[in-house]
């Protein structure tokens, strides 16, 4: 996912999902590029609630509300935060502009 470039390879997708990975702006931007109109963008990984609970690198868990204005290119359909295991926050995002 580091590589932009091979990313560029692999055309455009009407959903792209994201598990157990936290991404960085950059690649946030990216993913976006690949959208097609009215796409959609999921993401789902730790939160700073997980480290807390069981010591995971907080390096890897996402803070608080931390992708809520991430791009113009991109509306924010759901945001969920779990307060229990697995201690996770679900962001979905649609494409709405090309």
């Amino acid at each position: 996912l580091d590589d932009h470039n091979l990313l560029d390879t692999l055309g455009q997708f009407d959903n792209i999902c994201l598990f157990r990975f936290k991404p960085n702006i950059d690649l946030i931007t990216k993913l976006a590029d690949m959208l097609s109109h009215k796409g959609r963008l999921m993401i789902s990984t730790f939160n700073q609630n997980h480290h807390l609970h069981s010591g995971f690198n907080m390096n890897f868990c996402l803070e608080n509300e931390v992708f809520l204005n991430v791009s113009e290119n991109l509306k924010l359909l759901c945001l969920q935060s779990s307060i229990e295991q697995p201690y996770t926050d679900t962001y979905v995002f649609e494409k709405i502009r090309i």
